[in-house]
């Protein structure tokens, strides 16, 4: 998505909340994903570049990011949901 950090950006300082909720990228749950997939771009990789991302965003009122705990990561650990206003985009 071109220009989805500043998307996120400008939702985040008009007053939207912004919520990423992520498994943690050294956690098991991941780990077991990781072999399951058998894929280059490894899921904690791809977590990893999420967070890097999102730490160049740099503190923002409204944009919170967490790790699932362990025990409901296993039910949503490949499982991505994007919920957008209208004027997202």
């Amino acid at each position: 998505m071109p220009h989805f950090a500043d998307t996120v950006r400008r939702k985040a300082e008009s007053g939207c909340r912004v919520r990423f909720q992520l498994d943690d990228p050294n956690g098991d749950v991941t780990r077991q994903r990781e072999t399951v997939e058998d894929a280059d771009l490894s899921v904690s990789t791809r977590i990893s570049i999420t967070l890097e991302h999102l730490d160049r965003l740099g503190p923002l009122e409204g944009l919170k990011t967490c790790f699932s705990a362990p025990q409901d990561a296993i039910n949503h650990v490949s499982l991505a949901v994007f919920r957008f206003d209208d004027d997202a985009w």
